[in-house]
C-alpha cells in the first residue's frame, strides 16, 4: 500500500448543512492535509457515499478517522442512537446512522484503527484547546460557530462536555433587542432563540434577500449587524456566567463580517456589568484577547477532526 511503511494516515470529516469536507492527514500536524475535497450536502446516503468514495480512491492504510458532525447527534454508546444524527432540522438527515455508514464504507483500516465522533464544535473546541493557537485557555475553552446554524462546543478541564447528549447552546434564549421586538426568528424549533436570530438565514430574512449569499451586499453600517452583535454578546456573557471558560473562540461564515467581533465584545462587557471581577473581563479592550477568532482560517474542521481522531486512545 502506498506510503504506509513510513507514514501514518488519518481521515478528517466535517459535515455541515450546506457542504461537507473530507481530508487526509499524513502523520500529524496542522500543515499535513495532503488531500481534501468539498462535498455538497444533499441526501445523506448520496453525500456520505461521495465522501467514502474519495477516501477509498487512495491506497493508504488508514490509522484513524475523526468525524465532526452537525448536531444533534447520539454520543451515548449505551444507547441505540449512538453515532446517529438525531433531531436535526434537516429532515432527510433525521435518525441517520452517520458513524455506522462511514465506518462500514472505509476500506484499508489498520488493525489499531481509532475513531473520534462528536459535534463539529466540540471537536474544534478540543483542537483549539490542545493543538491550536489558544492553548492558553488551560483546557477551558468554548467554541461558537455562526453560519447556517449556531453550534457551541465546550471543553472544560481538558475534556469535551457530554451529559445527556452534548451542549446545544445555539438554542438558548436571549433578551430581544428593543428595536426588533416583533421579529419572530427562523428556528423551526424555538423561533427566536440565538440560532433563530443570528444565522445567515435569519440575516437574509430580515433584509428580505432571496439567498444567504446576498448577505454580502449588506453594508457594514446596517442595523442588522448591531442586532447580531448584541445577541452573540449576550450569549457570550451567559456562557461566561455558566461555564467560567477562559477563552471564547467564534468562527463560521457569518463571522467573516469582521465588524461583529468588536460589537460582540462591547455587548458582552455591558451584559456582564462588572459582576465577575477578573482582569481578562475588566474592559472591552481586555475582551480582545478573550473573545477571539479561530487559529486557522482554512480547513479548520477537517484538520481538527483528523488530529483529534489520531490522538484517540
Amino acid at each position: 500500500m502506498e506510503g504506509t511503511e513510513s507514514h501514518t494516515y488519518h481521515i478528517g470529516i466535517e459535515t455541515g448543512g450546506t457542504s461537507c469536507k473530507v481530508g487526509i492527514m499524513r502523520d500529524f500536524g496542522t500543515e499535513n492535509i495532503v488531500h481534501s475535497q468539498v462535498v455538497n450536502t444533499r441526501r445523506p446516503l448520496d453525500t456520505i457515499q461521495e465522501i467514502i468514495d474519495f477516501i477509498n480512491s487512495f491506497s493508504y492504510i488508514y490509522n484513524s478517522v475523526g468525524i465532526a458532525s452537525f448536531g444533534p447527534i447520539g454520543l451515548d454508546k449505551s444507547q441505540d442512537d449512538y453515532g446517529y444524527v438525531t433531531t436535526t432540522p434537516k429532515v432527510e438527515w433525521q435518525n441517520f446512522n452517520l458513524l455506522g455508514l462511514i465506518l462500514s464504507g472505509i476500506k484499508n483500516k489498520s488493525d489499531s484503527f481509532k475513531v473520534a465522533f462528536d459535534t463539529d464544535v466540540n471537536i474544534v473546541a478540543q483542537f483549539e484547546s490542545d493543538y491550536g493557537g489558544h492553548k492558553d485557555a488551560n483546557g477551558n475553552l468554548i467554541y461558537i460557530t455562526v453560519g447556517t446554524g449556531i453550534g457551541i462546543g465546550v471543553v472544560l478541564n481538558g475534556q469535551m462536555m457530554h451529559g445527556l447528549v452534548h451542549p446545544e447552546g445555539g438554542h438558548q434564549k436571549v433578551p430581544i433587542h428593543k428595536d426588533e421586538v416583533d421579529y419572530p426568528g427562523v428556528c423551526v424549533f424555538h423561533g427566536n432563540c440565538l440560532e433563530g436570530l443570528c444565522t445567515n438565514v435569519s440575516i437574509a430574512r430580515r433584509k428580505e434577500l432571496a439567498d444567504v449569499e446576498d448577505n454580502k451586499t449588506i453594508s457594514d453600517d446596517d442595523k442588522v449587524w448591531d442586532f447580531v452583535g448584541y445577541y452573540l454578546g449576550v450569549a457570550c456573557s451567559n456562557l461566561i456566567f455558566t461555564m467560567s471558560a477562559q477563552k471564547i473562540v467564534i468562527g463560521g461564515g457569518v463571522m467573516n463580517r469582521e465588524i461583529l467581533y468588536d460589537k460582540i465584545r462591547q455587548h458582552c462587557f455591558e451584559s456582564l456589568n462588572g459582576y465577575i471581577k477578573h482582569p481578562r473581563l475588566a474592559s472591552v479592550e481586555a475582551l480582545r484577547s478573550f473573545i477571539v477568532k479561530p487559529s486557522l482560517e482554512n480547513n479548520l474542521g477537517i484538520i481538527a477532526a483528523a488530529m483529534i481522531g489520531a490522538k484517540q486512545q
